[in-house]
Formats: C-alpha cells, sequence, structure tokens
C-alpha cells in the first residue's frame, strides 16, 4: 500500500511535475519526473480510459505498478516526484513483462541509486 505520505494527489502536485518535470518513454510505459524537497519520492500512476474502459482492468495496472515500485522503492533516488503514465498496449502484457518496461523506463529517467 502506498501511504499518502508518499502519493502524489493534488492536481497541482500533478501540474508542477508534466511543466517541471522531464519526460522518458518506452514501448508501453512514460515516466514523468521532477525534484521535490521533501527528500523522499511521491508517486502518481497515470492510466487513462484510452488503455481501457473498463475500471477493474485499470486498477489492475495500477496495483501491478504500485507493487512494483514498492519492490524498488529502496534502489530510487529520493526527492523526486515521479508520475507513471501507461500507454494502452498495457493490458497485452504480463506482469513481469511490466515489470522489465518499468525498470528500462526508470533507468532512462535516471532515478536508479
Amino acid at each position: 500500500m502506498i501511504f499518502k505520505q508518499v502519493r502524489l494527489a493534488n492536481h497541482n502536485d500533478f501540474l508542477k511535475v508534466f511543466k517541471t518535470g522531464r519526460s522518458y518513454y518506452s514501448k508501453n510505459i512514460g515516466i514523468r519526473s521532477a525534484l521535490n524537497d521533501l527528500g523522499l519520492n511521491r508517486i502518481g500512476i497515470l492510466v487513462g480510459l484510452r488503455v481501457s474502459k473498463i475500471a477493474v482492468k485499470r486498477n489492475k495496472v495500477k496495483r501491478i505498478i504500485r507493487g512494483i515500485l514498492l519492490k524498488e522503492k529502496e534502489e530510487l533516488n529520493s526527492g523526486n516526484d515521479i508520475v507513471v503514465i501507461v500507454q494502452p498496449g498495457i493490458l497485452d502484457k504480463k506482469s513481469t513483462e511490466i515489470e522489465a518496461e518499468l525498470k528500462i523506463a526508470l533507468k532512462k529517467a535516471g532515478l536508479y541509486n
């Protein structure tokens, strides 16, 4: 479970990341990241209606990505606001493929120690 202090919840937080952050994309996953002054990473996950119109499928993808990010939490640089943007092709992937693709995007973004 991602606690409230490590989530991007406000619309203004997402806007700040999209205005000031840098973007990195793999095939089905995009990463937007911006520095924050909090000393910890805050995470937001965007799964739009283009991915699926069925909420259960969108929430499943979010849960998979949250689980991966929680496992990788210790290896990530701290002090970043991270937004994970999911593209429509993700539903055809298994969770191991999603994990590999997310790790590639995080490496491209330079978020690993």
